[in-house]
């Protein structure tokens, strides 16, 4: 059988090593933009008092109104804090595969939504 020299060996490695470190990368910058689209940063200006406020205020700083989650679009889905653009859009796709929701705990067959997060956005939905 064929062995390979100690050089021979360490390139081998080193290809090997560069292999792994590629898909480590591009597995982990999938999950982080996943888990970057449930959160929304929302700024105090009180905790800085050099802070400018516009008179008119973002729509991400703007506090979430009560959304109908069987008739809201994706981007009334996304006003609600901790839903971002993937789970809105999974909100809308279970609805027009299921019909509407019958009650907000229905919300846990969506992948990305359970009990906690379901605690956090019950507060900031309504099904009608």
């Amino acid at each position: 059988m064929y062995e390979a020299k100690l050089e021979q060996r360490r390139v081998i490695v080193f290809i090997l090593s560069l292999a792994a470190i590629s898909l480590a990368l591009s597995w982990g910058k999938k999950n982080l933009a996943e888990r970057a689209d449930s959160f929304i940063y929302l700024s105090n200006p009180q905790e800085n008092s050099s802070a400018q406020v516009s008179k008119e205020t973002p729509a991400c700083t703007r506090a979430p109104e009560i959304v109908n989650i069987n008739t809201a679009e994706e981007s009334q889905l996304q006003t609600i804090p901790g839903i971002g653009r993937v789970i809105a859009s999974r909100i809308v796709e279970y609805r027009l595969q299921h019909g509407p929701f019958t009650s907000k705990e229905d919300l846990v067959k969506i992948k990305g939504i359970g009990s906690k997060k379901l605690a956090l956005i019950e507060k900031y939905i309504r099904v009608e």
